[in-house]
């Protein structure tokens, strides 16, 4: 039972969060000095321009050479099996209500902190998290957040034809970032992040062109809102999980300091997910 409802909390939250394309740094990676790191923002305006100039193009063709080459195999069945979540009851979906309440509480306490900690300073350590602690306007976190909620969602399963497209796209960038994935084990982590940000956008302009022809005029305008956020969110992931790997191996006061405060945050969510979500399950 507790792995069922796992899974419809897993879309529940996915559903109250950031898109699911998010990753995390393995421990495994060396840590980065802060100096050695590019501002998300630089790194997006600078993977913006090669992309929409074509330089990815025979990257990105290949991984849809290889996507349709998985969906005439037996695997595909399997692969579209493992997004399903089964509906969530009414208990799940209060205790998911709340968490997500609790945990945006404490990223606020957060924020705060780590602009308290770069007060008066213009560094790139400064600028990240700037970054992570400015919020996005509330229709595009929506709209986004929707987006992420795809990501549980099969396309026989979609409310309408324009929200199976929408699914069939969001399957098919899924299974580029696992393949991707593979291809690039032995290579560094920030290589192979900066490859999920290029299927991000081509993620993106796909679900856009898209949707200029749905009947669905709130899905329309719910994409489009994506869309306008959609590279800011991808600049606060970046510089997200790089100061996360900073703060493992902090150097200057200023970063052990916001190593503190990294940690400590990690800790409590870690807490709260057990004590008032998993722990709650089952009661």
């Amino acid at each position: 039972m507790k792995k069922i409802y796992s899974l419809a909390a897993l879309a529940l939250i996915a559903a109250s969060s950031m898109p699911a394309q998010q990753t995390s740094i393995p421990a495994s990676e060396p840590a980065i000095a802060a100096q050695q790191i590019r501002t998300g923002q630089d790194i997006v305006t600078s993977l913006r321009q090669s992309y929409e100039s074509g330089a990815y193009d025979a990257f990105l063709a290949n991984l849809q050479s290889d996507y349709q080459q998985m969906v005439k195999s037996s695997k595909f069945s399997e692969f579209i099996t493992m997004r399903e979540a089964p509906a969530p009851d009414v208990k799940l979906k209060q205790l998911a209500a709340r968490y997500e309440e609790m945990s945006q509480q404490l990223a606020a306490q957060r924020n705060d902190e780590l602009k308290a900690a770069i007060a008066g300073q213009s560094d790139a350590l400064a600028q990240q998290i700037q970054s992570i602690t400015q919020p996005l306007p509330t229709d595009q976190k929506e709209a986004l957040q929707y987006l992420s909620s795809l990501r549980f969602k099969t396309p026989d399963k979609a409310g309408n034809q324009d929200e199976k497209k929408l699914i069939e796209i969001d399957l098919a960038s899924e299974f580029k970032v696992v393949h991707l994935d593979a291809q690039y084990a032995q290579k560094p982590f920030v290589d192979r992040m900066e490859k999920h940000m290029i299927i991000n956008m081509d993620m993106m302009r796909q679900m856009v062109d898209a949707s200029k022809s749905f009947q669905d005029s709130s899905l329309q305008n719910k994409v489009q809102l994506a869309s306008l956020g959609f590279d800011t969110w991808q600049a606060r992931n970046w510089d997200l999980n790089l100061l996360n790997q900073i703060v493992r191996k902090p150097g200057s006061d200023s970063e052990r300091k916001i190593a503190s405060i990294m940690t400590s945050y990690q800790a409590k969510k870690a807490d709260l997910y057990q004590k008032e979500f998993l722990a709650k399950l089952d009661q």
